[in-house]
């Protein structure tokens, strides 16, 4: 029979059918080597599974995000920034995933100059996702869903005063 999905790792598309209409998964392409059919298998994986509308791919790789964008261009594409080498939102992708501490407020600002969402990785600690969020995190990548889930939640909880505070508190400190 079937082994139980918890004794052993589960497969793309089972991560796909447990995220349906639950959250929105993001797929890192990771090459160790470049793998031209990496993204085609991708793509077609969660054509097959019909969604496309809510997932999104993430790379390291410009070459492997200009191929999915070809292939499906209804998928939002993420460039995961390592290290900065020029200015990363001239990339044509939906949103760039960042370092926590590659989050400052002049990427923030050329960001939503070009229209892109900023995701900020890896927080685990609410304190800190609080602070991310004052400073214009979009998304927050965590190993933690259910404790970003609450400070979501008391981010959006703050009164004006409240939020005018803790981003002043981030600017000075920043």
């Amino acid at each position: 029979g079937e082994e139980p999905l918890g004794s052993r790792f589960a497969t793309l598309e089972e991560f796909l059918e447990a995220s349906r209409g639950r959250i929105r998964l993001s797929i890192e392409l990771k090459y160790y080597g470049f793998d031209p059919r990496l993204a085609e298998r991708v793509v077609a994986l969660v054509r097959r599974v019909d969604m496309a509308g809510e997932v999104s791919v993430i790379s390291l790789e410009s070459s492997g995000l200009s191929q999915t964008q070809r292939l499906a261009p209804e998928i939002r594409l993420g460039y995961v920034v390592s290290a900065r080498l020029g200015d990363v939102t001239r990339l044509e992708v939906d949103f760039l995933s960042v370092g926590k501490g590659q989050f400052d407020a002049r990427l923030r600002a050329r960001a939503a100059a070009r229209g892109l969402d900023v995701a900020v990785w890896t927080t685990n600690r609410k304190d800190e996702m609080l602070r991310l969020m004052a400073r214009g995190a979009d998304d927050l990548v965590t190993d933690d869903p259910a404790l970003a889930r609450e400070a979501v939640r008391e981010f959006g909880e703050l009164s004006d005063v409240e939020l005018i505070l803790l981003r002043l508190h981030e600017a000075v400190l920043r």
